[in-house]
Protein backbone atom coordinates (compact mmCIF):
# COMPACT_ATOMS: atom_id res chain seq x y z
CA UNK A 1 0.00 0.00 0.00
CA UNK A 2 1.57 3.42 -1.39
CA UNK A 3 0.76 6.68 0.66
CA UNK A 4 1.06 9.28 -1.88
CA UNK A 5 1.40 13.02 0.85
CA UNK A 6 1.64 16.54 -1.42
CA UNK A 7 3.49 19.17 0.18
CA UNK A 8 2.80 22.32 -0.40
CA UNK A 9 4.35 24.39 -2.92
CA UNK A 10 7.67 26.35 -1.60
CA UNK A 11 7.22 30.30 -1.80
CA UNK A 12 9.98 31.92 -3.10
CA UNK A 13 10.88 35.68 -3.53
CA UNK A 14 11.35 36.04 -7.29
CA UNK A 15 13.97 38.46 -8.02
CA UNK A 16 11.85 41.15 -9.14
CA UNK A 17 10.43 41.25 -5.64
CA UNK A 18 14.12 41.07 -4.02
CA UNK A 19 14.82 44.45 -6.00
CA UNK A 20 11.23 46.04 -5.01
CA UNK A 21 12.35 45.32 -1.50
CA UNK A 22 15.86 46.72 -1.64
CA UNK A 23 14.33 49.76 -3.79
CA UNK A 24 11.95 50.67 -0.46
CA UNK A 25 14.59 50.31 1.33
CA UNK A 26 16.58 52.30 -0.62
CA UNK A 27 14.40 55.49 -0.79
CA UNK A 28 13.09 55.29 3.30
CA UNK A 29 13.31 58.59 4.74
CA UNK A 30 15.12 57.26 8.13
CA UNK A 31 17.91 55.31 5.48
CA UNK A 32 18.18 58.57 3.83
CA UNK A 33 18.73 60.82 6.78
CA UNK A 34 21.31 58.31 8.18
CA UNK A 35 23.13 57.92 5.08
CA UNK A 36 23.30 61.84 4.62
CA UNK A 37 23.71 62.54 8.32
CA UNK A 38 27.30 59.84 7.85
CA UNK A 39 28.32 61.26 4.81
CA UNK A 40 28.18 64.68 6.39
CA UNK A 41 29.91 64.02 9.40
CA UNK A 42 32.74 62.39 6.79
CA UNK A 43 32.71 65.51 4.89
CA UNK A 44 33.04 68.24 8.22
CA UNK A 45 34.67 66.05 10.39
CA UNK A 46 37.83 66.75 12.29
CA UNK A 47 38.43 63.44 13.54
CA UNK A 48 41.62 61.64 12.68
CA UNK A 49 40.50 58.61 10.43
CA UNK A 50 37.13 59.40 9.60
CA UNK A 51 38.16 61.84 6.58
CA UNK A 52 38.81 58.46 5.01
CA UNK A 53 35.83 57.02 4.98
CA UNK A 54 34.89 59.94 2.16
CA UNK A 55 32.82 59.19 -1.12
CA UNK A 56 35.26 57.75 -3.62
CA UNK A 57 38.25 58.32 -0.77
CA UNK A 58 38.90 54.73 -0.73
CA UNK A 59 37.69 51.85 -2.14
CA UNK A 60 37.76 48.08 -1.78
CA UNK A 61 39.92 46.17 1.16
CA UNK A 62 41.37 49.56 1.95
CA UNK A 63 37.79 50.61 2.87
CA UNK A 64 36.95 47.57 5.18
CA UNK A 65 39.91 47.82 6.53
CA UNK A 66 39.77 51.25 7.78
CA UNK A 67 35.43 50.48 8.37
CA UNK A 68 36.78 47.98 11.14
CA UNK A 69 39.11 49.18 12.74
CA UNK A 70 36.71 52.36 13.14
CA UNK A 71 33.82 50.17 14.28
CA UNK A 72 36.53 48.21 16.85
CA UNK A 73 37.64 51.60 18.74
CA UNK A 74 34.05 52.51 18.82
CA UNK A 75 33.48 49.37 20.59
CA UNK A 76 36.04 49.80 22.68
CA UNK A 77 35.20 53.20 23.64
CA UNK A 78 31.61 52.44 24.38
CA UNK A 79 33.11 49.16 27.08
CA UNK A 80 35.34 51.80 28.53
CA UNK A 81 32.83 54.39 29.45
CA UNK A 82 30.59 51.20 30.53
CA UNK A 83 33.69 50.16 33.15
CA UNK A 84 33.95 54.16 34.36
CA UNK A 85 30.42 53.79 35.05
CA UNK A 86 30.63 50.87 36.65
CA UNK A 87 33.18 51.90 38.54
CA UNK A 88 31.53 54.97 39.72
CA UNK A 89 28.19 53.31 40.77
CA UNK A 90 30.05 50.78 42.95
CA UNK A 91 32.69 53.83 44.58
CA UNK A 92 29.87 57.27 43.99
CA UNK A 93 32.72 59.40 46.32
CA UNK A 94 34.49 62.23 44.82
CA UNK A 95 37.98 63.68 46.62
CA UNK A 96 38.10 67.83 46.71
CA UNK A 97 41.13 69.60 47.93
CA UNK A 98 40.38 73.10 49.98
CA UNK A 99 42.35 75.48 51.83
CA UNK A 100 39.61 77.18 53.66
CA UNK A 101 40.05 75.19 56.96
CA UNK A 102 40.40 77.29 59.97
CA UNK A 103 42.92 76.66 62.07
CA UNK A 104 40.45 76.28 65.04
CA UNK A 105 39.38 73.14 63.35
CA UNK A 106 42.42 71.79 63.11
CA UNK A 107 44.07 69.82 66.51
CA UNK A 108 47.16 71.12 67.83
CA UNK A 109 49.63 67.79 67.20
CA UNK A 110 50.86 65.47 70.41
CA UNK A 111 54.53 65.89 71.43
CA UNK A 112 56.12 62.94 72.49
CA UNK A 113 59.61 63.04 74.41
CA UNK A 114 61.25 59.79 74.51
CA UNK A 115 64.69 58.68 75.66
CA UNK A 116 66.89 56.61 73.30
CA UNK A 117 67.66 54.67 76.79
CA UNK A 118 64.46 53.10 78.19
CA UNK A 119 66.17 51.94 81.15
CA UNK A 120 68.23 53.84 83.57
CA UNK A 121 70.90 51.72 85.67
CA UNK A 122 70.59 54.23 88.26
CA UNK A 123 66.68 54.47 89.01
CA UNK A 124 67.13 50.99 88.57
CA UNK A 125 69.23 50.71 91.58
CA UNK A 126 67.09 53.08 93.72
CA UNK A 127 63.63 51.14 92.32
CA UNK A 128 65.10 47.32 93.62
CA UNK A 129 65.70 49.30 97.27
CA UNK A 130 62.12 49.73 97.53
CA UNK A 131 60.72 46.44 96.82
CA UNK A 132 59.96 43.57 99.01
CA UNK A 133 63.10 41.17 98.06
CA UNK A 134 63.00 38.05 99.87
CA UNK A 135 66.00 36.55 101.42
CA UNK A 136 66.49 34.01 98.68
CA UNK A 137 66.59 36.29 96.20
CA UNK A 138 69.84 38.62 95.62
CA UNK A 139 69.42 42.48 95.05
CA UNK A 140 71.57 42.48 92.07
CA UNK A 141 70.32 39.50 90.03
CA UNK A 142 67.08 41.43 90.82
CA UNK A 143 68.20 44.68 89.24
CA UNK A 144 70.29 42.95 86.24
CA UNK A 145 66.88 41.23 85.33
CA UNK A 146 65.37 44.42 84.04
CA UNK A 147 67.46 44.67 81.42
CA UNK A 148 65.48 42.39 79.36
CA UNK A 149 63.13 45.16 79.55
CA UNK A 150 64.73 46.79 76.19
CA UNK A 151 63.55 43.34 74.28
CA UNK A 152 60.36 45.16 73.59
CA UNK A 153 61.63 48.42 72.64
CA UNK A 154 65.16 47.59 70.68
CA UNK A 155 65.17 45.78 67.74
CA UNK A 156 68.87 44.98 67.46
CA UNK A 157 68.33 43.37 71.42
CA UNK A 158 70.26 40.23 72.22
CA UNK A 159 69.30 38.42 75.09
CA UNK A 160 72.23 38.53 77.90
CA UNK A 161 74.02 35.62 79.15
CA UNK A 162 72.43 35.27 82.77
CA UNK A 163 68.63 34.85 83.31
CA UNK A 164 68.04 37.23 85.77
CA UNK A 165 64.83 37.91 84.60
CA UNK A 166 62.93 34.91 86.07
CA UNK A 167 64.08 36.43 89.74
CA UNK A 168 62.79 40.00 88.43
CA UNK A 169 59.90 38.67 87.27
CA UNK A 170 59.05 36.81 90.49
CA UNK A 171 59.78 39.45 92.77
CA UNK A 172 57.58 41.93 90.33
CA UNK A 173 54.80 39.41 90.94
CA UNK A 174 55.06 39.14 94.98
CA UNK A 175 55.20 43.17 94.80
CA UNK A 176 52.13 43.28 92.70
CA UNK A 177 53.73 45.06 90.42
CA UNK A 178 52.79 45.49 86.80
CA UNK A 179 55.48 45.56 83.73
CA UNK A 180 54.14 48.77 82.77
CA UNK A 181 54.38 50.45 86.24
CA UNK A 182 58.11 48.50 86.44
CA UNK A 183 58.99 49.95 83.38
CA UNK A 184 57.48 53.65 83.76
CA UNK A 185 59.74 53.24 87.22
CA UNK A 186 63.20 52.29 86.26
CA UNK A 187 62.96 55.11 82.95
CA UNK A 188 63.42 58.30 82.92
CA UNK A 189 61.01 60.61 84.10
CA UNK A 190 58.55 63.69 82.77
CA UNK A 191 60.35 65.87 85.75
CA UNK A 192 63.70 64.68 83.98
CA UNK A 193 62.54 65.06 80.16
CA UNK A 194 61.24 68.78 80.49
CA UNK A 195 62.15 71.81 83.08
CA UNK A 196 60.89 74.71 82.12
CA UNK A 197 57.80 74.87 79.73
CA UNK A 198 55.78 77.69 77.61
CA UNK A 199 53.13 77.87 75.29
CA UNK A 200 54.33 80.96 73.19
CA UNK A 201 55.54 82.82 75.25
CA UNK A 202 53.96 82.09 78.38
CA UNK A 203 55.21 80.01 80.95
CA UNK A 204 53.35 76.98 82.26
CA UNK A 205 54.34 74.34 84.76
CA UNK A 206 55.61 71.16 82.75
CA UNK A 207 54.05 68.75 85.01
CA UNK A 208 50.70 70.33 86.64
CA UNK A 209 46.99 68.71 86.96
CA UNK A 210 45.80 70.68 83.55
CA UNK A 211 43.85 68.99 81.00
CA UNK A 212 45.63 70.41 78.51
CA UNK A 213 48.91 72.35 79.36
CA UNK A 214 50.78 69.28 80.60
CA UNK A 215 53.02 66.98 80.25
CA UNK A 216 52.03 62.99 81.08
CA UNK A 217 53.53 59.62 81.75
CA UNK A 218 53.18 58.00 78.07
CA UNK A 219 54.46 55.09 76.31
CA UNK A 220 55.71 54.82 72.57
CA UNK A 221 57.62 52.49 70.48
CA UNK A 222 60.70 53.58 72.53
CA UNK A 223 59.01 52.71 75.80
CA UNK A 224 58.11 55.05 78.54
CA UNK A 225 57.88 58.85 77.60
CA UNK A 226 56.11 61.84 78.13
CA UNK A 227 53.44 63.38 76.50
CA UNK A 228 51.72 66.59 75.76
CA UNK A 229 48.01 66.71 74.12
CA UNK A 230 48.10 62.95 73.95
CA UNK A 231 46.74 60.99 76.09
CA UNK A 232 45.85 57.18 75.62
CA UNK A 233 44.43 56.21 78.92
CA UNK A 234 42.00 58.54 79.15
CA UNK A 235 39.42 57.31 76.29
CA UNK A 236 37.32 60.46 76.98
CA UNK A 237 40.31 63.08 75.95
CA UNK A 238 39.23 65.56 73.21
CA UNK A 239 42.57 67.23 72.08
CA UNK A 240 42.45 71.27 72.17
CA UNK A 241 42.76 73.06 68.83
CA UNK A 242 45.44 75.89 69.10
CA UNK A 243 44.32 79.65 67.62
CA UNK A 244 47.56 81.30 67.11
CA UNK A 245 50.60 79.65 64.84
CA UNK A 246 54.16 80.40 64.01
CA UNK A 247 57.28 81.47 66.05
CA UNK A 248 54.95 83.48 68.21
CA UNK A 249 52.77 80.74 69.71
CA UNK A 250 52.63 76.87 70.01
CA UNK A 251 54.77 75.34 72.01
CA UNK A 252 58.41 75.56 73.61
CA UNK A 253 60.27 73.28 76.59
CA UNK A 254 63.38 73.28 77.64
CA UNK A 255 64.53 69.54 78.68
CA UNK A 256 67.39 67.86 79.78
CA UNK A 257 67.74 63.75 79.90
CA UNK A 258 70.41 61.10 80.85
CA UNK A 259 71.54 59.70 83.64
CA UNK A 260 72.59 61.70 86.78
CA UNK A 261 76.46 61.81 85.86
CA UNK A 262 76.23 61.88 81.85
CA UNK A 263 73.72 64.40 80.23
CA UNK A 264 74.93 63.74 76.83
CA UNK A 265 72.13 61.23 75.83
CA UNK A 266 70.23 63.53 74.16
CA UNK A 267 66.17 63.07 73.67
CA UNK A 268 63.81 62.14 70.85
CA UNK A 269 61.24 64.38 69.74
CA UNK A 270 58.00 62.79 67.63
CA UNK A 271 55.14 65.30 66.61
CA UNK A 272 51.90 63.02 65.54
CA UNK A 273 48.53 63.40 66.00
CA UNK A 274 46.76 63.81 69.29
CA UNK A 275 44.49 60.49 69.19
CA UNK A 276 46.98 58.16 67.41
CA UNK A 277 49.45 55.87 69.55
CA UNK A 278 53.35 56.68 68.26
CA UNK A 279 55.11 54.51 66.30
CA UNK A 280 57.86 54.90 63.58
CA UNK A 281 55.93 56.47 61.04
CA UNK A 282 55.89 59.77 63.26
CA UNK A 283 58.28 62.66 62.66
CA UNK A 284 60.71 63.13 64.94
CA UNK A 285 64.04 65.11 65.68
CA UNK A 286 66.61 64.41 68.27
CA UNK A 287 67.94 67.17 70.17
CA UNK A 288 71.28 67.10 72.31
CA UNK A 289 72.63 70.05 74.78
CA UNK A 290 73.15 73.12 74.09
CA UNK A 291 71.64 73.17 70.95
CA UNK A 292 67.73 74.53 69.87
CA UNK A 293 65.33 72.99 67.57
CA UNK A 294 62.84 73.90 66.18
CA UNK A 295 59.53 71.71 64.82
CA UNK A 296 57.21 72.90 61.59
CA UNK A 297 53.95 71.61 61.29
CA UNK A 298 52.06 71.50 58.07
CA UNK A 299 48.81 69.76 58.95
CA UNK A 300 45.99 68.36 56.75
CA UNK A 301 43.06 67.48 57.62
CA UNK A 302 41.05 64.49 55.64
CA UNK A 303 37.02 64.62 56.04
CA UNK A 304 33.70 63.06 54.24
CA UNK A 305 30.97 65.18 53.77
CA UNK A 306 27.29 63.81 55.19
CA UNK A 307 26.35 62.70 51.63
CA UNK A 308 29.57 60.35 52.24
CA UNK A 309 29.00 59.14 55.64
CA UNK A 310 25.19 58.37 54.42
CA UNK A 311 26.52 55.33 52.43
CA UNK A 312 26.53 52.02 53.06
CA UNK A 313 29.56 50.32 53.90
CA UNK A 314 29.87 48.23 50.83
CA UNK A 315 29.51 51.51 48.35
CA UNK A 316 32.16 53.93 50.99
CA UNK A 317 34.47 51.58 50.79
CA UNK A 318 36.12 52.31 54.38
CA UNK A 319 35.16 51.86 58.28
CA UNK A 320 33.90 54.86 60.39
CA UNK A 321 33.29 54.90 63.52
CA UNK A 322 29.54 54.21 64.02
CA UNK A 323 30.45 51.20 62.09
CA UNK A 324 32.03 49.82 64.93
CA UNK A 325 30.44 51.53 67.68
CA UNK A 326 33.42 53.28 68.37
CA UNK A 327 33.74 57.08 70.00
CA UNK A 328 37.34 57.59 67.19
CA UNK A 329 38.34 54.98 64.65
CA UNK A 330 41.25 56.19 63.00
CA UNK A 331 43.08 53.78 60.52
CA UNK A 332 46.10 54.60 63.48
CA UNK A 333 43.68 52.60 65.67
CA UNK A 334 43.40 49.94 63.50
CA UNK A 335 47.01 49.42 62.73
CA UNK A 336 47.46 49.12 66.69
CA UNK A 337 44.64 46.41 66.99
CA UNK A 338 46.10 44.44 63.94
CA UNK A 339 49.31 44.57 65.81
CA UNK A 340 48.03 43.48 69.52
CA UNK A 341 46.07 40.79 67.46
CA UNK A 342 49.43 39.38 65.68
CA UNK A 343 51.32 39.46 69.12
CA UNK A 344 48.68 38.48 71.01
CA UNK A 345 48.37 35.13 68.29
CA UNK A 346 52.37 34.53 68.60
CA UNK A 347 52.90 35.56 72.45
CA UNK A 348 49.62 35.17 73.75
CA UNK A 349 50.25 38.71 75.72
CA UNK A 350 50.45 42.41 74.52
CA UNK A 351 53.80 44.17 75.62
CA UNK A 352 53.40 47.37 78.26
CA UNK A 353 54.43 49.45 75.49
CA UNK A 354 51.30 49.39 73.37
CA UNK A 355 47.76 50.77 75.01
CA UNK A 356 45.83 47.54 75.87
CA UNK A 357 42.56 47.29 73.27
CA UNK A 358 40.86 44.46 75.16
CA UNK A 359 40.82 42.95 78.84
CA UNK A 360 41.05 39.30 77.85
CA UNK A 361 44.97 39.82 76.44
CA UNK A 362 47.13 39.85 79.55
CA UNK A 363 50.36 41.57 79.55
CA UNK A 364 53.91 39.84 78.68
CA UNK A 365 56.22 39.76 81.28
CA UNK A 366 59.88 39.50 81.51
CA UNK A 367 59.66 35.76 80.75
CA UNK A 368 57.74 36.49 77.38
CA UNK A 369 60.99 38.87 76.28
CA UNK A 370 62.17 36.06 73.85
CA UNK A 371 58.87 35.28 72.36
CA UNK A 372 58.35 39.22 71.80
CA UNK A 373 62.19 39.34 70.55
CA UNK A 374 62.03 36.64 67.96
CA UNK A 375 59.35 37.40 66.30
CA UNK A 376 60.07 40.85 66.28
CA UNK A 377 61.09 41.10 62.10
CA UNK A 378 57.81 39.02 61.31
CA UNK A 379 55.46 41.52 63.29
CA UNK A 380 57.16 44.27 61.51
CA UNK A 381 56.26 42.80 58.42
CA UNK A 382 53.37 42.09 58.93
CA UNK A 383 52.09 45.43 59.59
CA UNK A 384 54.10 46.59 56.74
CA UNK A 385 52.09 44.23 54.77
CA UNK A 386 48.73 45.64 56.37
CA UNK A 387 49.95 49.32 55.79
CA UNK A 388 50.40 48.93 52.32
CA UNK A 389 46.89 47.17 51.54
CA UNK A 390 45.32 49.92 53.66
CA UNK A 391 47.23 52.71 51.52
CA UNK A 392 46.33 51.01 48.38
Amino acid sequence: MALNVKWPPRRSVSASGRQKLLQLWRSHPLKLAIANTFWEYTERTKVSGMWLLRRNRTHGLSRFIWSSVLIGLLQLSIYLTLLLWLKFYSYPILNTISNDLSITDVAFPGVTICSPKAVNTERVERYVKALNIPPEYDMAEVAAGFEYLNAFTDQSFVAPSHDSYKITDAVLRLNNVSIWEAAMAVSPGCAEFVKRCFWGYEEFPCNQTHEYLSFIPTTAFLGPCCSFNYNPRNTSYVPFSANIFGMDGGLIFIGAEGSERNLSTGLIVLVHHPMDYVTETAASVTITARSESFVEVSPTVQSSSTEVLELSESKRDCLISDDLELRNYRQASCMLACQTEAIVKRCGCHPYLLPAVSDKFKECDLNDTFCYSDNYGKLETFIYTISYQLQN
